[in-house]
């Protein structure tokens, strides 16, 4: 390969690099050797948004017997306009509200959201597109029958997953969401 043609490939190999720079500016990407970023560390100009919490609707997740399955068939959006610098973090913390309308609960929609003791420590989108996302359950709320975690756990992983550059949803302690 000539140098004319060497040129060109870095320059094109930058180019490639900035853009996806720009495309994740409105998320921080933490390396696996550095600890997660809080809110506080990260400085960005807040833009009203909508975004989908992931709810549960036991009558969406029956099988033919008319027994809920508790899958994430049973999920179900429901929108809410948020501001907010850290997009990712501030969604996972209001679905964590629990937070439901009274016309959304007539329609079915359920969720044990609030749990008692239960908070939102950090959230880190790591390279490759994991997201780590860190509670505190000093109760051990989170646990309980597989049914009931399943949907808990659901709920945060489909809500994560709404921001396309989330691939994937760990939780921090590994203990969290035990039957």
């Amino acid at each position: 390969m000539n140098r004319v043609a060497l040129g060109i490939v870095v320059v094109l190999f930058l180019v490639l690099c900035a853009g996806g720079y720009l495309y994740v500016a409105s998320t921080t990407i933490v390396p696996e050797s550095e600890p997660s970023l809080s809110q506080a560390d990260v400085h960005s100009t807040p833009a009203e948004r909508t975004m989908n919490l992931f709810y549960y609707d036991p009558s969406r997740d029956q099988d033919a017997e008319g027994n809920v399955m508790c899958s994430d068939k049973g999920l179900v959006p429901v929108s809410r306009k948020i501001a907010s610098g850290t997009p990712i973090e501030d969604t996972i913390r209001l679905l964590l509200s629990g937070n439901l309308t009274a016309e959304e609960r007539a329609r079915g929609i359920t969720t044990e959201y609030p749990l008692s003791g239960l908070s939102l420590t950090s959230v880190a989108l790591r390279e490759g597109g994991e997201l780590r996302v860190a509670l505190s359950d000093p109760e051990h709320r989170t646990g309980g029958g597989s049914c009931r975690v399943s949907v808990l756990w659901a709920q945060i992983r489909a809500t994560a997953l709404q921001f396309p550059e989330v691939k994937a949803v760990s939780f921090q302690p590994e203990d969290l969401f035990q039957p």
